[in-house]
């Protein structure tokens, strides 16, 4: 009889409910199927090196307006889970009708189902070479945001932009009237607007309570230029922070290469000898160009590290210029 391979792809184990990082040990049956939670591992980008940053505030407090501005400035992708959401639905996806339907029953999305997308969306501008992540809109609750480090990745740092209700309000009532929607259709969506004001209020402090120092808290009664100094004030350490990792994780890669051919040009060049010299030549030739390509990246790596080291040790002293005055 003959034996057919199973398969893993549409596998589903009943003991894998935990995430992998969970589970001590993991799978026995080590099958690594995709659809099982116990191997639905982190992302595949570092968040060392493309830091997490998430936006909070609630509408109207100005945060689409900064996150534009550092989109533009430090090349970061801007995130929104509702948008990834509808756009998600508007696809026709699996993901997509699976959302439509518990939509249309009147349920939230599913917070796996959430994060599911948001990973998707930033691994996929991770091979377009983003510089890091404004997560805008996500977490909501006090669970939501230990989950998102258990699935995606540690936040580097949480900006939290401030306004009173009042000015929320007042800035949502000048978009509705801004508005060509007729009046009862903008009454509808002022009145749900106050109702996420009151909602992001009661939630907002269980969010943020957990992460201490991460959190800044920023004025958003402020000018669009005060706020985004204060932005780029917090946010750039971070970012230098991350060029300095990156810089020095390249480094010791282009080093390990350079090791690496050196080891295997001697064992070329051994073999080389009992044969002939053109051999030789040949060998000494492919190998020197790998070698030099190695030691470009490497002398490259160590310019950029040596570059976001100065940065970091220029911005601590700054900081302890401000402290002292």
């Amino acid at each position: 009889m003959e034996n057919k391979k199973p398969n893993f792809d549409q596998k589903l184990c009943s003991g894998c409910e935990e995430p992998a990082i969970d589970k001590v040990p993991p799978c026995p049956l080590q099958c690594r199927a995709k659809q099982c939670k116990a191997y639905q591992s982190k992302s595949s980008f570092d968040p060392e090196t493309k830091p997490i940053v998430w936006i909070l505030g609630g509408p109207g407090s100005g945060k689409f307006t900064q996150c534009s501005r550092v989109v533009e400035t430090y090349g970061f992708t801007h995130l929104s889970t509702g948008d990834l959401i509808r756009n998600e639905v508007k696809a026709g996806t699996r993901r997509g009708k699976c959302l439509t339907s518990i939509m249309q029953r009147g349920g939230l999305a599913p917070n796996d189902l959430v994060l599911a997308v948001l990973k998707d969306a930033m691994e996929e501008a991770a091979k377009k070479g983003t510089h890091g992540y404004l997560i805008d809109g996500y977490p909501r609750e006090k669970s939501q945001g230990p989950e998102f480090e258990r699935t995606i990745g540690p936040v580097a740092l949480i900006l939290l932009f401030e306004a009173s209700p009042t000015t929320m309000c007042r800035r949502l009532l000048g978009r509705a009237e801004a508005s060509t929607e007729d009046s009862r259709r903008k009454d509808d969506k002022f009145r749900i607007m106050k109702m996420r004001i009151a909602t992001f209020i009661e939630h907002n402090q269980g969010v943020i309570e957990p992460y201490g120092g991460k959190v800044k808290r920023i004025d958003a009664e402020q000018s669009p230029d005060q706020i985004f100094s204060e932005v780029q004030m917090y946010l750039e350490p971070i970012i230098a922070q991350a060029t300095l990792i990156e810089a020095e994780k390249l480094e010791a890669e282009a080093e390990e290469q350079m090791q690496a051919l050196k080891a295997y040009t001697q064992s070329s060049m051994d073999v080389a000898r009992r044969r002939d010299t053109v051999e030789i030549d040949n060998v000494l030739f492919s190998d020197s160009s790998a070698a030099a390509a190695a030691e470009a990246r490497a002398r490259a790596a160590r310019n950029a590290a040596e570059a976001a080291r100065a940065r970091l040790e220029e911005m601590e002293e700054r900081r302890r210029k401000q402290k002292q005055g």
